[in-house]
């Protein structure tokens, strides 16, 4: 959130000027329940009116084994949290996902909801624009080029739970990112629809001309 929003005189966020609805998604351990709070907080801010959520939140693997999913299953279509992307982008939103932190693990691929085709869907970078080893990369399971883009996710500045100022690794912080940006895009222009803006922001990438799967 500071990384968007905050502005206290030292730190200042990417859209401190934004308005900002804040939804708890998370549960008491890692349960599908999670996916479907996630599916009510994005109706919750499609009645009011909002232009971008953005979500720093990847789901695979679960504490119940009958409740994860598999690789073959990031097609974009088959989870609870994609599908309600899937709506929330249908309903005009921008949707920005984290793409997950699993690209060193055998995981490796991108978390849902960043599987989605209409999802904006961030990797991580160090500061020299180099991919960070634990991104999540793609493509999705359809071969779907992922992520869509990627942003300083390695040693980002932000403003932790504490208080403190602090550099953080991870696709949670890159993914905010790019969210502030198109709340900036879209104060500049508020005509622009969600798919000019997706278009856009797309367009903006060192690598739009030589698109990889990191």
């Amino acid at each position: 959130l500071s990384i968007m929003a905050a502005d206290d005189g030292f730190y200042t966020g990417i859209a401190p000027k934004a308005d900002y609805i804040l939804s708890i998604t998370e549960a008491s351990g890692e349960y599908r329940v999670e996916e479907y709070n996630w599916l009510f907080a994005a109706e919750h801010a499609d009645s009011c009116g909002v232009d971008i959520i953005n979500s720093s939140l990847g789901y695979s693997i679960f504490d119940d084994p009958l409740m994860s999913y598999t690789t073959a299953q990031m097609d974009g279509n088959t989870t609870v949290v994609s599908r309600a992307s899937k709506l929330a982008s249908a309903k005009g939103i921008l949707v920005v996902s984290s793409a997950g932190n699993q690209g060193a693990s055998n995981w490796e691929i991108v978390t849902a909801p960043a599987d989605v085709p209409e999802v904006m869907s961030v990797g991580a970078t160090n500061r020299s624009g180099e991919f960070s080893f634990f991104s999540s990369v793609g493509p999705n399971a359809n071969g779907l080029l992922k992520p869509d883009l990627s942003a300083l996710g390695s040693g980002t500045a932000l403003i932790d739970w504490d208080g403190q100022y602090r550099f953080q690794n991870g696709t949670s912080f890159s993914a905010p990112m790019i969210a502030g940006l198109a709340a900036g895009l879209l104060n500049a222009d508020p005509g622009l629809t969600k798919d000019l803006l997706f278009d856009l922001l797309i367009r903006s990438s060192s690598s739009y001309e030589a698109p990889n799967f990191q």
